[in-house]
């Protein structure tokens, strides 16, 4: 008799046993981000999103609900255990130590978790200014636009310590800011963010006298009535002006191509490098650079993958028939590296930036060498 009922009983013990330890799963909280309101953490909730200054998440108990963005006190993201540590270190002062973990949180951060993306890039933006790296704070700020940011991570951000970059430094940090401004993927209040960093960094500023009443120099020659299209001779864009980052063999060229990239006309400056690479063969190296340099500008402005990959092979062209000592080598490779980056190749752009930094000595090559650091330290 009691054999016989010995395995019923350890069979309903067993059932028990999986139905408590299945109960102990279903108690858990399915989720473990956290916010702190009023001091109070409030944990086991999902972070949705952040819209119209406010963060949309679910409780624990499963209902939406949205706190405004000014009335949060802390967050813990639990995919990205980082982010918490680095705002940590910014409570403490500790600017530059926080830095490398808000980059990562932002790179790891995939464009499905866009949110995560914009508080690590506002952060990060914060972090390089207080740190005094004004390239790399301008370099996170572009990459906080990129995200199609809320209003409220744009609202009263400064970048102090950009104010005070020159040369090389200077000129790709205002390059990055107006190839954003134009690009028809910034949204309205980014523009104007980007538009008022602008202001700012060139506000009050001695450019060789462009901005005095009493600068004397010639005024740009205007376009001759054989040439309607402004191609031939388009009105020069001065250096520190330039949308895009050139070699310094071309950083006092007045070529129509090169104004034309200069001022963003990406489109126009294909068309004229076009035209002479099929009338005139010489320094054809440096043409097929400035076309792949106008195919990236597209790219930028378009932001689209096959307009990349089309900027990449020009690059490619250039750096097949480069010599070693050529000056459009170490930019190409840089260039190529980027792109790489860009439509996901992060193994083959490694690989190509150090091969670059070997070629882009700062002596020589000023401002590649900064946007070869700007690069790899985003």
């Amino acid at each position: 008799m009691m054999k016989a009922l010995t395995r019923p009983i350890r069979k309903w013990l067993e059932r028990v046993a999986a139905m408590a330890v299945m109960a102990s799963i279903l108690v858990q909280p399915a989720h473990a981000d956290e916010i702190t309101l009023q001091g109070i953490p409030l944990p086991g909730i999902e972070v949705l999103g952040v819209q119209g200054g406010k963060i949309t998440y679910l409780a624990p108990n499963g209902a939406e609900s949205a706190t405004a963005l000014s009335e949060i006190g802390g967050l813990q993201i639990d995919a990205h255990p980082e982010y918490a540590r680095a705002v940590g270190l910014l409570e403490q002062g500790k600017w530059a130590e926080a830095v490398p973990l808000l980059r990562e949180v932002f790179r790891a951060a995939g464009k499905d978790a866009g949110w995560v993306r914009q508080f690590a890039a506002w952060r990060l933006t914060q972090a390089c200014d207080a740190a005094g790296r004004g390239a790399e704070a301008v370099s996170a700020f572009i990459d906080l636009v990129g995200t199609d940011p809320d209003p409220y991570f744009l609202n009263n951000l400064r970048i102090v310590s950009a104010t005070t970059l020159e040369g090389p430094a200077r000129e790709n940090a205002l390059a990055l800011l107006r190839r954003a401004a134009r690009s028809r993927n910034t949204s309205d209040a980014a523009r104007a963010a980007v538009e008022a960093m602008l202001t700012e960094l060139t506000a009050n500023e001695a450019r060789g006298g462009t901005n005095d009443e009493n600068d004397t120099a010639a005024p740009p020659t205007s376009t001759p009535p054989a040439d309607p299209t402004g191609l031939l001779n388009p009105e020069s864009v001065a250096a520190e002006d330039s949308l895009v980052v050139l070699p310094a063999t071309l950083r006092n060229s007045d070529e129509a191509s090169v104004n034309l990239l200069r001022a963003g006309r990406f489109r126009e400056a294909i068309t004229l490098i076009d035209s002479e690479l099929r009338n005139d063969p010489g320094r054809l190296q440096q043409r097929l650079y400035l076309r792949a340099v106008a195919q990236l500008g597209l790219a930028e402005d378009t932001d689209r993958r096959d307009a990349y990959l089309d900027a990449g092979l020009g690059f490619m062209r250039v750096v097949a028939m480069a010599r070693s000592s050529s000056a459009y080598l170490g930019p190409s490779l840089l260039e190529t590296a980027y792109i790489h980056r860009k439509v996901g190749e992060p193994a083959v752009a490694a690989k190509l930036f150090e091969e670059a930094g070997l070629l882009l000595d700062p002596d020589d090559e000023p401002a590649y060498h900064q946007r070869y650091l700007d690069l790899i330290a985003r």
